[in-house]
């Protein structure tokens, strides 16, 4: 019984469990006594590089167990591929921290006198680079350049095409915005679709009705704001010399920087 329960303990041999395809190196000096059937064998499938290989060279099932066991025979593993260094790394990695908080009407006005306030630095000599991480750290709620800019372009966007005074929502319109959306779900708590032709209408700022609903879903975080172009024209209203919308002389507008 001892015996019986070693033997369904034991591991099965390497010819019961190696696929004919994995790759094997023997040893060249034969090993075996001279004289013997096995050295013989051995001197015929010492060239294989492969189980199928050993088998077909007259090799046999016991002579594969009992050179691996010995160490006659080496099972080569697969080799992993090297990792290139510099490889960036492709998986997405959750976000740390705390979302952002949404931006309130105050933080923009503050936002708005920090821009102008680089604008007339920028006019005396102040240099462009870094004009945004300035801005962020001058407005002081926690957010980065990047981020700031990113909203002060979708402030920013959405005129009218040729319609002068169009491109700047200002904490007034913001907050006529604010009023006809609640008037607007008063009786029934949602937005209907057609609601936004009549709030462009209303507002009279010569705003469209997808410029209207794009700056409250970007006012309240319900979407993500993407770049502006590089190559979009300044807004009509804007100066093209302005220094903080075209510091590189671009005549780009706002899009240079947002």
């Amino acid at each position: 019984k001892k015996a019986q329960r070693h033997a369904m303990a034991a591991p099965a041999p390497p010819s019961k469990t190696l696929e004919k395809s994995q790759k094997i190196r023997c040893l060249q000096d034969n090993p075996k006594q001279k004289g013997t059937a096995c050295r013989d064998r051995y001197e015929k499938y010492k060239s294989a590089t492969t189980v199928k290989e050993f088998y077909e060279k007259d090799g046999t099932p016991a002579d594969l167990d009992h050179d691996i066991g010995r160490g006659f025979i080496e099972v080569i593993q697969p080799t992993p591929a090297p990792s290139i260094a510099g490889e960036p790394d492709r998986k997405k990695r959750p976000r740390e921290g705390p979302p952002a908080p949404r931006w309130s009407p105050d933080e923009e006005a503050r936002l708005r006198e920090v821009v102008e306030a680089e604008r007339k630095a920028i006019a005396g000599g102040a240099p462009k680079a870094g004009v945004w991480g300035r801005v962020a750290v001058a407005l002081g709620t926690n957010r980065t350049g990047g981020a700031v800019s990113q909203h002060w372009s979708a402030m920013n966007r959405g005129a009218v095409a040729g319609a002068p005074g169009a491109a700047r929502w200002t904490p007034d319109e913001e907050q006529r915005l604010r009023q006809l959306v609640e008037a607007e779900r008063a009786p029934r708590s949602y937005i209907r679709g057609s609601f936004w032709d009549g709030a462009a209408e209303t507002l009279g700022t010569n705003r469209t009705a997808s410029a209207v609903k794009s700056h409250w879903e970007a006012m309240n975080g319900q979407r993500p704001r993407k770049k502006a172009r590089t190559d979009e024209p300044p807004p009509p209203e804007e100066a093209a010399d302005d220094p903080l919308l075209d510091p590189f002389g671009l005549r780009a507008g706002l899009a240079a920087l947002f």
